[in-house]
């Protein structure tokens, strides 16, 4: 599989410089699928994400595959000078079920602190 990723990029990065339009390859799919993220769980998370987003395509241009292989956050994470939320769960955790709950809450209480506390400074 990751040969015939690795093909439709580079032949879709081929094409972006002759100004072909992309060539578009699914984003999420079973194990043993072509397509960019191929774990059960992104899968079935993207499932129930459908029904609330109908318009949604999976679908991405496959010359994206170089950048997501590029995209490495933990190089640069011990740069950041805000707090760090990390919370257990794939990629597509964060948009339903427990993790999303929980995420919820956490964003719900740093919020609520911090805009208290400004509002408090400002009077």
């Amino acid at each position: 599989m990751t040969l015939k990723l690795f093909a439709r990029a580079i032949r879709d990065t081929a094409g972006a410089r002759l100004g072909r339009r992309p060539l578009m390859m699914a984003m999420l799919g079973r194990p043993g699928e072509v397509a960019a993220f191929t774990a059960e769980e992104d899968f079935e998370s993207m499932r129930a994400l459908e029904a609330a987003a109908p318009e949604w395509r999976n679908a991405m241009a496959a010359r994206s595959l170089f950048s997501l292989l590029r995209y490495k956050p933990v190089k640069v994470a011990g740069q950041v000078r805000i707090p760090l939320l990390r919370y257990p769960g794939g990629h597509f955790s964060a948009y339903r079920g427990e993790v999303f709950e929980h995420m919820v809450a956490d964003e719900i209480a740093f919020l609520s602190e911090h805009l208290r506390a400004r509002s408090s400074a400002a009077t």
